[in-house]
């Protein structure tokens, strides 16, 4: 059923993946439908200073929590001009995640940005996280800086503040960066922060 009203989507069980295509056209030769086989491209856990620079990573998104990388109580990491696209979220980070840099690269899930809203909101809520997560966690996370990227054709741009009041986002500095195309909240500050400069 077209739940949303939406001119193309899918629905998968766990059994049986179900395709509507754009204009209600029936599957040729022609079409190409790819399904994530893994849920994260890159874990970095307990790791410091290392630098991620120039790569594609795109069309992650297997199971739950799909993301892109994943910095789990990893700090001093430079990543720079990377291209982040169709993984749910960009980048994720948890715990003690202090004095890493994102800067000159892009994050895009387009064309999430031409949904239906409800089908955002009432569906899978990983696509309203945005390029940039920093996910709950009793650790205070600190000094991160996010600076000079392009976040477009997303639903959310980025959720920078923790949802855990034991362990906020502290010292974050969220500068010259782009967000265009957007279809809910450019940057979400829910949750908690301090000292962050936007």
């Amino acid at each position: 059923a077209n739940t949303w009203n939406m001119p193309e989507g899918f629905f998968a069980d766990g059994s049986f993946l179900y395709v509507r295509l754009q204009g209600g056209r029936a599957p040729s030769a022609t079409d190409t439908i790819q399904i994530p086989r893994f849920t994260t491209a890159m874990t970095l856990t307990g790791r410091e200073y290392i630098r991620i620079y120039g790569l594609e990573i795109c069309y992650y998104g297997l199971g739950d929590y799909s993301r892109g990388m994943y910095l789990d109580n990893t700090s001093y990491t430079l990543i720079d001009s990377c291209f982040l696209h169709h993984n749910g979220i960009g980048l994720g980070l948890k715990r003690a995640c202090n004095f890493n840099t994102i800067q000159r690269s892009t994050f895009t899930e387009g064309p999430i940005d031409t949904w239906n809203w409800s089908a955002v909101k009432e569906g899978t809520g990983y696509y309203e996280a945005g390029g940039i997560v920093v996910y709950g966690s009793s650790n205070v996370n600190i000094g991160n800086v996010i600076r000079f990227n392009h976040f477009h054709h997303m639903f959310d741009g980025s959720h920078i503040f923790s949802e855990d009041p034991a362990g906020p986002t502290s010292n974050m500095d969220f500068h010259d960066n782009l967000i265009e195309f957007i279809n809910d909240d450019c940057i979400e500050t829910d949750g908690a922060g301090t000292n962050c400069r936007i």
